[in-house]
């Protein structure tokens, strides 16, 4: 379970860095509070789960046949005439189980997370938020 975990939350990790790189210049252009920020990440979760379970499924099975690579239980499986094509083949039927497990579970829930993130963190909304910070921060000018 390591593994899949690690996987997963490294991707999560990854792609939300890039889309703040991606934004940065938008970011930094309006002055976007830092809880705007975080709400960006909070809404774009879900999304970046469903695309990091692969990733997470296929660092697991790396690591799990890198372990038995390790302690000789390949070698030993396969001196009992077991071949290697038989050994993966279960890591990728729970990979694609798993995989459309979650894609199903995005496709259900995954609506209800993306409206409110367009509604509230959009490029307009994060604009004049922007401004009208700027505006309550210069003295002598008034709404």
């Amino acid at each position: 379970m390591f593994p899949f975990i690690l996987g997963l939350g490294g991707f999560i990790l990854f792609v939300s860095i890039e889309l703040l790189y991606q934004l940065s210049e938008v970011i930094v252009s309006y002055k976007v509070p830092i809880w705007r920020l975080f709400e960006l990440l909070y809404y774009n979760i879900p999304m970046f789960t469903v695309m990091g379970i692969p990733v997470g499924v296929l660092l697991a099975i790396f690591w799990i046949l890198s372990q038995m690579g390790s302690n000789s239980e390949l070698m030993a499986l396969q001196v009992h005439g077991i071949s290697f094509k038989k050994i993966v083949i279960p890591f990728l039927i729970l990979g694609a189980f798993f995989q459309r497990l979650f894609l199903s579970a995005q496709r259900f829930r995954g609506p209800g997370f993306q409206s409110p993130r367009f509604r509230n963190v959009d490029p307009v909304r994060l604009q004049t938020a922007g401004e009208h910070d700027q505006s309550q921060s210069v003295p002598g000018r008034g709404r």
